[in-house]
């Protein structure tokens, strides 16, 4: 008789620790995250994570121009004279590829 509330406490249990395993990002959604998180250090205006998420020859055409590494830091050192400065980033991709070891993306 004392079993089965034994195997009703271990089967209550066991049900809290069950976990779904999460799907493997595919290899546009790490492209894509690549992009969020770099807009989100230009957001949160820090230099040293930004270099985490670009190479050296990145290349973003933005609004009709190109900006490279040095652009970014640019943006990033006049919004820290900002005292009130406030970035909300909202990316819709449009379309990523990759070939090699190079990838690009539209949003």
């Amino acid at each position: 008789m004392t079993r089965k509330p034994i195997l009703l406490i271990c089967l209550i249990v066991g049900s809290f620790a069950c976990r779904a395993q999460e799907k493997p990002l595919s290899e546009n959604d790490k492209i894509q995250n690549v992009v969020i998180n770099m807009f989100q250090q230009l957001a949160d205006r820090d230099a040293e994570k930004l270099k985490i998420y670009c190479t050296a020859d990145i290349m973003v055409l933005e609004n009709g121009s190109v900006w490279n590494f040095d652009t970014l830091l640019q943006k990033i050192n006049q919004n820290k004279m900002i005292s009130d400065f406030k970035r909300i980033n909202r990316i819709d991709f449009i379309k990523t590829e990759s070939k090699g070891s190079i990838s690009w993306t539209s949003y």
